[in-house]
């Protein structure tokens, strides 16, 4: 029998933040494609990711901001939608963060301009707009920090989840103990 016109065709769930949407799609989905992309641009083939894999990485990269004091204030993010720009958007939202999206295209002053109306406390960006998250990043209150969002080493996104998993497996708890505000 089909559904009436008011009757959910599948359970959506309800989930009072967003960690527990990650936990229970993590958990649920397991191992189908969560996240898949070309790694380079005009590459025929597609890394995948799936729901377990990006669980792990959202509960580690959410580990490693939460000892950096990102828990409960404002991130700005600017760059272009990339796996890991995923991964600072659900990790943020996981440890009760605010996430402020900007757009990559606006000039270094309106970056700077609404990183200072945002409040924001941390600046994630691509390492090619080095030069506009500078003054971006002036604009952050005293002692902040940047990240960049795709790349190795200190600083980087994938540095920041490799010192998560560590961690966690050392038996670092904070991702799942972060108060999260639903209002914010």
């Amino acid at each position: 029998m089909l559904p009436t016109k008011h009757e959910p065709i599948y359970d959506r769930g309800e989930f009072a933040n967003v960690r527990e949407l990650v936990e229970w799609a993590s958990a649920t989905h397991g191992e189908r494609t969560a996240y898949s992309y070309a790694p380079t641009p005009y590459k025929s083939e597609t890394e995948k990711k799936s729901f377990s894999a990006w669980g792990e990485d959202v509960r580690a990269l959410a580990t490693a901001l939460y000892a950096r004091g990102c828990a409960g204030k404002h991130l700005a993010l600017v760059g272009k939608l990339s796996y890991e720009w995923v991964l600072v958007y659900f990790a943020t939202l996981s440890i009760g963060g605010v996430l402020v999206p900007l757009d990559r295209d606006w000039t270094s002053e309106d970056l700077a301009d609404t990183v200072k109306r945002a409040d924001a406390s941390f600046l994630v960006f691509e390492k090619e707009l080095s030069e506009k998250a500078a003054s971006a990043a002036k604009a952050l209150e005293k002692g902040a920090l940047a990240f960049t969002l795709l790349g190795e080493g200190d600083g980087s996104i994938a540095a920041l989840i490799a010192e998560g998993k560590e961690k966690i497996a050392a038996g670092d708890r904070s991702y799942y103990e972060a108060r999260i505000d639903p209002t914010a």
